[in-house]
């Protein structure tokens, strides 16, 4: 499944690759090894979900987030980030 994550800022908007999936996170895979900061935003392109979730674990190019709040991409925290979803 495809979809991305994008660091709270904005500053960081990468795709990945979901490889697992629970009612509490997920495991992402990417292209290459990133350095994610703690926290971010997990999108599930085809719910249209954003999920704010904690990095739990980083090693190479995998990581796994734990989710604490899930947004519907129109109800983004602020106009900057609903901006950069609708742009994906």
């Amino acid at each position: 499944i495809g979809s991305w994550v994008i660091s709270l800022d904005g500053a960081l908007v990468q795709p990945c690759q979901t490889r697992d999936v629970s009612a509490k996170g997920v495991r992402v895979h990417f292209k290459e090894a990133q350095r994610l900061p703690g926290t971010l935003f997990y999108l599930d392109m085809k719910d249209r979900i954003a999920y704010e979730a904690a990095v739990r674990w980083q090693e190479k190019a995998e990581a796994g987030l734990e989710f604490s709040k899930a947004y519907r991409f129109a109800d983004m925290p602020s106009e900057d980030l609903k901006k950069m979803v609708q742009d994906i």
